[in-house]
């Protein structure tokens, strides 16, 4: 039977970020809300202070996307403190009181990428520099402690050797960082550390088969879509024990974003950017059940703002499990797709 997706409820002008323990969070311009999944009601954490022209601008969507505000990405900790990154500074808020502080600031850049941070069970968080860098300075990865309060380079990739870092993501079958890079061919690289990224050892490297920027990890394989630019774009595995790479699906355009339901479906997200390697404008969800054979979910066209002012068409998935087959995603630029988030159900 093929798939396909019934949408339960749309949350206009709101981005879920998150799903913790039947909480949904998510945010509106520079505000934070959370809410039960069995209520209608948001409340409002807190409001993250800003510059007075940064505020205005989020209350104009055109001009909000084009300026790219609002909070970007949230991590959480098992403590109960919540990692804001917003306009490239990190934000350390204590739900217990609602404190908030500024912990970090980023050398260059708005944020890493969406998978571009990650904690481990000890809650140390990790994030790659993001960042256009067109004359290919250093690039460094870095480590946050004591619930967020303390941060340290951990590891750099010299001048000229990467444009930037696409993901680091924990491997709870090992303990390994896994990390990956781009853009051009000889930066694009997979990687893993054994050892909190004194050294990393590549997977592979030096072509767009090793561009990307999720990954899905499993106890056989290490999942991915690449990001290719120039390339026919693939989902594909490396085998852990084989130390092998299968070429699983072609698909549309470059690949986001990935996630995996509690019950084991895989989901990868592409997107529109006018690309050489894409077949057509829009942007879509590919599922499968296995890891092997894989099903276009949902496709969404791209709308007629240039992707390079106003984002390109793309659709991110929330951290967390929502369970019983239902996952929150949120549209970038795509038509028929109201501003927000939705919950969305897979009907097979």
């Amino acid at each position: 039977m093929i798939p396909s997706i019934k949408i339960d409820q749309q949350f206009k002008n709101f981005r879920v970020h998150l799903v913790r323990n039947g909480v949904l969070y998510a945010s509106k311009g520079y505000a934070l809300y959370k809410k039960s999944n069995d209520v209608d009601i948001w409340h409002k954490i807190i409001t993250i202070k800003t510059d007075s022209i940064h505020r205005i601008l989020s209350k104009f969507k055109l001009l909000s996307r084009l300026f790219r505000i609002g909070i970007h990405n949230i991590i959480p900790l098992s403590s109960g403190t919540l990692i804001l990154i917003v306009q490239g500074k990190f934000y350390r808020l204590s739900e217990k009181n609602n404190k908030i502080e500024i912990v970090h600031r980023l050398r260059y850049g708005r944020r890493p990428l969406l998978q571009g941070c990650c904690i481990d069970p000890s809650d140390n968080i990790y994030y790659g520099e993001y960042w256009m860098n067109s004359k290919r300075r250093e690039v460094h990865i870095y480590q946050g402690i004591n619930d967020g309060r303390e941060w340290k380079i951990i590891y750099t990739f010299p001048p000229h050797s990467i444009r930037h870092v696409h993901c680091v993501q924990y491997d709870p079958f090992t303990g390994w960082l896994w990390i990956s890079t781009g853009d051009r061919e000889k930066e694009c690289k997979i990687a893993y550390s054994e050892d909190g990224c004194q050294t990393l050892i590549e997977i592979g490297a030096g072509n767009e088969l090793w561009r990307t920027t999720s990954l899905i990890l499993t106890k056989e394989y290490i999942y991915w879509g690449t990001d290719a630019e120039y390339m026919q774009n693939y989902i594909c595995r490396w085998n852990r024990t084989a130390g092998t790479v299968e070429k699983l699906q072609a698909v549309d355009g470059p690949i986001y974003h990935s996630k995996r339901l509690n019950e084991g479906t895989f989901l990868f997200s592409s997107g529109v950017e006018n690309a050489p390697s894409e077949w057509d404008n829009f942007a879509r969800v590919w599922i499968s059940s296995n890891g092997i054979e894989w099903k276009e979910l949902a496709k969404w066209r791209k709308d007629r703002l240039s992707p390079h002012y106003f984002g390109y068409g793309a659709i991110y998935f929330a951290q967390g499990e929502a369970g019983n087959g239902l996952f929150y995603f949120s549209p970038v630029a795509l038509r028929y797709l109201r501003a927000g988030s939705y919950c969305a159900q897979i009907n097979y």
